[in-house]
């Protein structure tokens, strides 16, 4: 049976410093948004509206001032997304699942006035939006490195520190992400990124599994930068 919004408003830890009374206001006037895997959604910022993952992955995807297709992040539960002010400007982006996903969304007015009212959530809103800087600052940096073998490592790193967790053979993936993918979050090609995947299995600084990456050390993955580095994006 599918999940109502009050039971996602009722167990997300992004509503946990929200009282009952809060939660069934809150409940009046969200809506559950799902999309199938493999969907490109567009969305603008303008759209009064903020967006909560609660169930499922996408990227974020926008178009540069040359039109080139830029990969902001891997968004996955409780990563809040949209317009976060009044008076924010128009600015289109598209939302590609890269599994079923599921969205509630947050009219932006009563987002502030809960953000105004309850310190506690003020906090967790404040936190989701320095995490949404923190990526976009690495997605411009990454598309101004050199060679993609930094930007692959790189980005196995953001993955692991952020959807990773410990396992038997150092650290693991909790998201399943195709070649095609991890090349999107690099800004190169997916045939560059699969020349360094196999560089770094072959010296046995990570090993694959389906779509499954594990890290068997992140030291040597932090150090990683091979002489005959690939160059082409």
């Amino acid at each position: 049976m599918a999940r109502n919004s009050l039971w996602y408003l009722q167990n997300l830890p992004f509503f946990a410093s929200l009282q009952q009374d809060a939660l069934v206001k809150l409940d009046s006037r969200v809506r559950l948004i799902r999309h199938p895997a493999r969907a490109k959604v567009p969305f603008y910022d303008a759209s009064q509206s903020a967006f909560l993952v609660v169930e499922g992955a996408a990227k974020l995807v926008r178009r540069g001032l040359l039109g080139r297709r830029i990969v902001e992040t891997l968004l996955v539960p409780s990563n809040l997304f949209g317009t976060l002010t009044l008076s924010a400007p128009a600015n289109p982006f598209v939302l590609e699942t890269t599994s079923a996903i599921t969205l509630l969304s947050i009219p932006v007015d009563l987002l502030l006035k809960l953000v105004e009212t309850h310190p506690g959530f003020a906090i967790t809103v404040i936190q989701s939006l320095e995490d949404r800087q923190r990526e976009l600052r690495r997605s411009v940096e990454n598309l101004l490195l050199k060679d993609v073998s930094t930007r692959v490592a790189q980005t196995l790193q953001w993955l692991a520190c952020e959807h990773g967790d410990k396992c038997q053979h150092g650290w693991a993936m909790d998201v399943r992400i195709t070649q095609q993918d991890l090349a999107d979050l690099c800004g190169a090609s997916r045939q560059a990124v699969s020349g360094v995947l196999r560089k770094l299995e072959l010296r046995l600084i990570i090993r694959r599994k389906g779509r499954v990456i594990c890290i068997l050390s992140m030291k040597r993955l932090a150090g990683y930068a091979p002489v005959d580095a690939v160059d082409s994006v």
